[in-house]
């Protein structure tokens, strides 16, 4: 049995692009309210911001991406660097809403927007990446 037989829409070259982008919505969704559980299980920005400083635990800027700047200090956690920290999923979201909004428009005029995709594209990647890297020290 072959996978166009049950799922035609996954077989179909171009909805590959919407439907990678929809797992990326689904995955940074999940960061977002991971994020928010561990906010309110902790008791919120500034506590966690205490716990951190208590435990002396500093922002690694030589992990990736921030090892391509190498002159930066590691920075104390603060209640505003978690905000920042947490920022990022939403950021990736959005940028991912517009590319899925690229993708309707596309559909429905029938008219191409490679360059504007494209743009919106390599601007994903070290955003993805730093996301990721945000995440990550948001778990420590």
């Amino acid at each position: 049995m072959n996978c166009s037989d049950n799922c035609p829409v996954a077989s179909d070259p171009q909805m590959i692009g919407p439907l990678q982008v929809s797992l990326d919505l689904v995955l940074v969704y999940g960061m977002m309210v991971y994020q928010d559980y561990a906010i309110t299980v902790n008791g919120g920005m500034d506590n966690i911001a205490t716990l951190w400083q208590k435990k002396n635990i500093l922002l690694p800027t030589w992990a990736p991406p921030c090892c391509l700047i190498p002159f930066l200090p590691n920075h104390p956690i603060t209640t505003k660097t978690i905000k920042k920290i947490t920022s990022f999923p939403v950021v990736l979201g959005s940028l991912k809403l517009t590319i899925i909004f690229i993708f309707i428009i596309y559909f429905l005029t029938n008219s191409r927007l490679d360059s504007l995709e494209n743009i919106l594209g390599i601007i994903s990647v070290p955003l993805t990446i730093t996301t990721i890297y945000c995440f990550t020290r948001f778990n420590i």
